[in-house]
This record gives C-alpha cells, structure tokens and sequence, in this order.
C-alpha cells in the first residue's frame, strides 16, 4: 500500500512539474548541473524570490550556484519540502525529522530557505534541527548553528531553542574545564570553536573549575594562532570573571594572557589594588571600580570538578627507575626523573625525583623537587603564587605513605625541595606519586 501510495505521489507531482532548477556544482574545475523539476506555481506560493526569478527570466530554468554536493541535496530537499507542503496531508511522504538527516544538512537547507524567503520551509527545518539529540552536535554543527543569519538564529520562534541545543552541546563536551585542559585532544577540539561558540561558553554558570583561573587558561589555548579583531577580544574579556581569579594569577598572569583587553591598563591595575581588602558592597558604594565591565563581577562558576581533579597522578615507569637504580650501582651521574606537566589551577607543575641511594632490593631512598613549568605555550611564564601541597607515595600493596605536607611560594624555575624518603618500589610496577594541590594566593 505505501509503494502505491508513493508511485500516486510522484505521478501526481510528476504532472504539474513544467520548469526545472538547475543547481551548478563545480567539480575538479568542470561545471557539473543537477537539474531538478519543479512546478512554478507551487514554489512560487512558498518563495517570492523564486516567484519573481521566474516572472523575470520567463524561462524554464533557473540556475543556482552551489558549493559541493551536499548544498546539491540541501537544496533539492527544500524544493521538495515546496512541493509537499502544497499537497494534502494524506499525500505528503518527506519526513524531515524522522528522515535521519544530519544536522550539517539542515544547516545547508535552513540557508536555501532563507535564501529563497521560504520562511514555512525554514520553520520546519529549524523545528527538526531543535529536536537533535545535542549529545550527537559535532563541533562544525554548533559552529553552523551559531553563524545562521540573524533572521534566524535571533528571531523568536527560534532563538531559545537553537541557542539552548548549542549550550547543551557546548556543555557536554567542554563542561568540565579542567579536564579540557588537561586532555591535548579535547582541548584541540575546543580551539576549533568559532568565536561565538566561545563567547557562548563563557557566558555559562554551569562550567566545572577550580576557579576561573581555568576559564583564561582555556581562552589562552583557544586564541593561540588566531585572529580576532578588537570588538571580540574585549568582548571575550568582558565575560571573564575577573573578580573570581586566584590574586597571583590576576595581578601576574592575566594582564599577559593573548586574548585579554582590558578596557585600559588603569583600570586592571585599580581592580587589582582594592578587590581583595573591600567589600563588594563597599565597592559599590564608593564607585571605585565603576569602569569595570559588569561581567567581571559575576559570582563564581556553580559547576563541580568530579573528585581527585586536584589530584596529580605520577607515575614513574618501570624501566625508567630501572635505569636509574643501574647508573648508582655503577657510579654514574643519576640525572632527576621528570614528570610529564601537569595542569591545576591556571598552571602547570612538573615533579622531579632524584634517587639519593640504595637502601635494599625493593627500598629507594628520593629526594623530590615540586615546581610550575617555566613556560607552557601559550601561557606566559608565571612569577609566582602560593600553594598547599600534599605528597604522597601510593604503593602497589600496603597504605600510603606521606612523604611532605605543607605550603610555600613556588617562583618559575625553582622548586619546593620535599624531604628524603625511603619508599618501597617493586621494579615490574614502577612507582606512582600522588600530589594535592591548592592554590592559595
């Protein structure tokens, strides 16, 4: 019954079509026509730019040039949708939410309907596009989604519900901020984002951080090696909660961070001077701070880091301890083991272990050295901050062992010397370190 339902369908549409739309598609520098019949007086009911391009040529065919193959298919479906929406209800057959069309292709049908002034046509695609499962959005589908016309992506019907389905997105994938950061492939995701991807993002509440130090940290990393003009900089600097940076990383780091313009060099300066020993509300009073942007001012992002984020898990390998316990049976110069850096908290840190001697088959007695890295593209080199750490040496079996607890200034290039330890190592596991961080000042 459907197959003859279908076949009376097209016999139907078949009957009416008496002009053909001719879509350009350049491939390997040949141009390549996809033509498409089409009845005039049905796609001149749904778009009166179409109406008008074929009172105007009075021929048979229009011609319309395309990008690649999928604007081809775009284009076709909203020509189809044309037709459908003038045939009853019991003879349509285009489903477009329950077409499995992808979101990059309502995109590109969104834009022919715009085009074309077909705003039924644009209602439907933008309705199916809001349903999407935002789980499923690719970083180019919230990039589309957000450089639709403004027709379309700030008119009422649409705005709430293409801007909630980026959120959504942008959340899911980026939401917890440290993580970003700290994982080279998602962070080179999110320096894919368009700028109003980002400035979307650093309009949320939800995002999960330390602190805001990790909000700059992320900009730093998305601006590296691009271009922005001044409006969206000072925009991006604007939704920076400024008020919310640990003092050190304010008053050192931020006014050399890429991306951040300040309304002037003053005022950064005067903020950073009587933030920390006044009250907001004093402040407000006294109208100190009153050219600052508001958004600096903004309370505290409200999301969680999952637990042990403030945890640095080190872990020296096997091999590597092997040969340094080889080079101090033979008299060798034993060179520091470094770890990886490590991210928390606006920085990145580095632990060192040196191995001092050889008390027994399975006991090693380190010495440590905690510090930040020097200098981690793009992030300028840090002076100095205040921290509480806590060390400790995880064992394959048996409880944990302190190794140093307490707090200190930590400068670029050089360390907080932990005390010599004896800790127990079994060769074929290596030998995993725990450090927890805080940044106090």
């Amino acid at each position: 019954m459907k197959e003859e339902n279908m076949s009376e369908h097209q016999e139907i549409l078949a009957s009416i079509y008496d002009a053909h739309i001719e879509f350009e598609l350049e491939l390997n520098g040949h141009a390549t026509p996809v033509s498409v019949p089409v009845s005039r007086a049905l796609v001149s009911i749904r778009s009166p730019i179409l109406r008008t391009a074929f009172a105007c040529t009075k021929k048979e065919v229009i011609q319309v040039p395309c990008k690649d193959a999928q604007d081809v298919e775009a284009g076709q479906k909203i020509i189809e949708l044309m037709h459908e929406l003038a045939m009853p209800m019991t003879h349509r057959q285009l489903d477009l939410c329950g077409g499995g069309l992808s979101p990059a292709l309502l995109l590109k049908m969104i834009r022919w309907a715009d085009l074309w002034d077909a705003p039924e046509c644009l209602g439907l695609c933008a309705e199916c596009l809001m349903n999407f499962v935002h789980t499923l959005l690719h970083i180019t589908d919230i990039n589309g989604i957000l450089a639709l016309p403004d027709a379309v992506l700030h008119s009422p019907s649409f705005s709430k519900g293409l801007l909630d389905l980026c959120s959504k997105g942008l959340l899911h994938k980026f939401g917890n901020v440290h993580e970003v950061i700290s994982k080279e492939e998602l962070r080179v995701c999110f320096t894919r984002l368009a700028f109003p991807a980002v400035k979307l993002f650093l309009s949320f509440d939800e995002l999960a951080v330390h602190s805001e130090n990790d909000v700059a940290v992320l900009c730093a990393f998305w601006y590296d090696g691009k271009v922005c003009d001044e409006k969206e900089l000072k925009e991006l600097s604007e939704l920076l909660r400024v008020a919310r940076l640990s003092p050190s990383f304010r008053a050192d780091m931020l006014p050399r961070l890429n991306f951040f313009l300040p309304p002037s060099l003053p005022v950064l300066t005067l903020f950073n001077l009587v933030w920390d020993h006044e009250s907001e509300v004093a402040l407000e009073d006294k109208g100190l701070l009153k050219d600052c942007p508001p958004g600096w001012f903004a309370p505290a992002r409200s999301g969680v880091v999952p637990g042990g984020a403030d945890v640095l898990d080190v872990r020296f390998e096997a091999s590597k301890l092997s040969a340094l316990l080889q080079a101090a049976k033979a008299s060798q110069d034993t060179s520091p083991l470094a770890s990886p850096s490590l991210y928390y908290c606006g920085y990145f840190w580095v632990l060192k272990v040196c191995l001092l001697q050889v008390a027994g088959p399975l006991e090693l007695e380190l010495s440590a050295d905690l510090s930040i890295c020097p200098s981690v593209p793009p992030l300028p080199a840090p002076s100095a901050l205040k921290a509480r750490y806590s060390v400790h040496h995880v064992p394959l079996h048996g409880p944990v062992v302190s190794w140093s607890c307490s707090e200190s200034w930590f400068k670029a290039g050089t360390g907080v010397v932990l005390n010599p330890r004896f800790l127990q190592f079994v060769g074929a596991d290596g030998l995993t370190i725990e450090c927890q961080l805080a940044v106090l000042i």
